[in-house]
C-alpha cells in the first residue's frame, strides 16, 4: 500500500496533464521580478482593476502603448483581467500615486517618479543631466542600473514592478527672447540672463535646475499651465516636448528653446503587491509576460516619437538658433549638472546609501553602452 499511493498520485498527475494541458506541473519564474508562482487554478472570476497615470488619456504614450497593452492583457486572459486607465487628477493628484498603489487604491499606476515627493531616490540618478538625448537609450541604461544595483530594486520593492522608463529630455522654453552676449569671450554667468524670471515646472528635479539657473520655479501641474501662465506672469516652462499636445499647451507664448542639457524624468509602472499575489497564477503569468524591459522600451519609444513630432510642429514658433554662445551653453550646462549631481549625492548620503558615486559612474558607463547599441 505504501508504494501504491505514490504511483496513484503520479497517475493522477499524468491524467491531469492530459485533461488540463494549461495546468503546469512545475514552478514558473519571472526573470524580471525574480518572483515565482506556485501552480494554482484560477477561479474564473473577472477581475476589473483601475490604473491611474501621470499621463493624460490623450497622450501618445497612453493611446499608442497603454491602451493596446490593456487590450492585449484582456485578450490573453480571455477576459479574466480588465484594466481601465485614468489620467491624472481624475480621482487623485498623481503626486500621491506611489503611496496610493502601495495601499491598493488604485491597483496599478504609471507615474513620473519626479512627481513623487519622496524623492530623491537611488533611481533618480537616471534623471540627472548628462545622460543620453534619446529616451530609448536612456531607458535601456536605467534598466541596467535596476538589474545591477539592489538599492534601486529596493526603491520599488513595495510594489509589483512591471516596467521602468525614461522620458525625453527636459527643455527650458522661454516666453521671451534672451539678449545676445556682449562677446563670445565674456560669457554671462549661469543665471545672469534668467535672474528673476519665473519658470513653470511640475517636478522637484526640474525646480532644482531652474533655481540653479538663477530663476524662480513655479511648481504647478501641467494641466493648469495654460490657464495660469498669464496670471502668474510666467516667463517660461520646463518640460519635455511629448507633453505639449496632450496638455493642450500650444497656446503658451513660446519664443526660444534653450540648448541646455537638463536631464529627463524617470517613470515606473507598478501594481499593488497584495492584489498581484491574489490574482490566479495564469493571470499573473500573462501579465508578467507582457511586462518588463520590453514594455519599458515601448513606453520610451512612444515618448520619443511624440516629442519629435511636437518639436517639429512647434519649430516655426521658436527661434531657429539660440543667442546663447557656445561658452555660455557650456557654463550653464556645468552649473545645472553640478547642482543636480550634488543634490542627489547629498540625498543618498542622508539616506545612508554607500557607494552612490560609484553607482553614478556605472550608470554613465551603461548610458554610453546604450547609446552605442542604439546607433545613429
Amino acid at each position: 500500500m505504501s508504494r501504491a499511493l505514490p504511483v496513484a498520485r503520479l497517475l493522477l498527475l499524468f491524467l491531469s496533464a492530459l485533461l488540463l494541458p494549461g495546468l503546469p506541473l512545475c514552478r514558473l519564474v519571472s526573470p524580471w521580478s525574480g518572483q515565482a508562482w506556485a501552480a494554482q487554478p484560477g477561479d474564473g472570476k473577472v477581475q476589473r482593476l483601475s490604473m491611474i497615470g501621470s499621463y493624460p488619456e490623450e497622450h501618445a504614450l497612453v493611446q499608442g502603448v497603454i491602451v493596446p497593452w490593456i487590450e492585449e492583457i484582456r485578450e490573453k486572459t480571455r477576459g479574466q483581467l480588465i484594466l481601465t486607465y485614468y489620467g491624472p487628477d481624475v480621482f487623485m493628484d498623481d503626486a500621491a500615486l506611489f503611496q496610493a498603489v502601495r495601499a491598493g487604491h488604485p491597483a496599478l499606476a504609471l507615474q513620473l517618479a519626479g512627481r513623487n515627493p519622496r524623492q530623491p531616490a537611488p533611481g533618480g540618478a537616471a534623471s540627472l543631466p548628462g545622460g543620453p538625448a534619446g529616451a530609448v537609450a536612456a531607458t535601456a541604461a536605467f534598466q541596467r542600473l535596476y538589474r545591477n544595483f539592489p538599492a534601486v530594486q529596493r526603491e520599488y520593492s513595495e510594489l509589483k514592478l512591471l516596467a521602468l522608463h525614461v522620458a525625453p529630455p527636459r527643455r527650458l522654453l522661454t516666453f521671451f527672447t534672451l539678449p545676445g552676449p556682449e562677446a563670445e569671450e565674456n560669457p554671462r554667468a549661469a543665471g545672469a540672463a534668467l535672474q528673476g524670471k519665473k519658470i513653470l515646472c511640475s517636478t522637484e528635479g526640474a525646480a532644482l535646475l531652474i533655481r540653479a539657473l538663477g530663476a524662480e520655479a513655479l511648481s504647478l501641474h501641467p494641466a493648469r499651465w495654460q490657464a495660469e501662465a498669464l496670471r502668474l506672469e510666467a516667463d517660461g516652462a520646463m518640460l519635455s516636448f511629448d507633453f505639449f499636445q496632450a496638455w493642450q499647451l500650444d497656446k503658451l507664448p513660446l519664443a526660444e528653446s534653450l540648448p541646455l542639457e537638463l536631464g529627463a524624468e524617470t517613470g515606473w509602472l507598478g501594481m499593488n503587491k497584495a492584489l498581484w499575489e491574489a490574482l490566479p497564477w495564469e493571470t499573473r503569468r500573462t501579465l508578467d509576460g507582457a511586462a518588463g524591459e520590453a514594455l519599458g522600451l515601448r513606453l520610451a519609444a512612444a515618448l520619443e516619437e511624440a516629442a519629435a513630432e511636437n518639436q517639429a510642429r512647434l519649430a516655426g514658433r521658436l527661434m531657429p538658433e539660440s543667442l546663447l554662445s557656445k561658452a555660455e551653453q557650456a557654463a550653464w550646462n556645468a552649473a545645472v549638472e553640478t547642482a543636480a549631481r550634488e543634490d542627489w549625492l547629498q540625498g543618498m548620503s542622508r539616506a545612508g546609501l554607500d557607494g552612490a558615486g560609484k553607482m553614478l559612474e556605472r550608470l554613465r558607463h551603461f548610458q554610453m553602452e546604450s547609446v552605442r547599441e542604439a546607433g545613429p
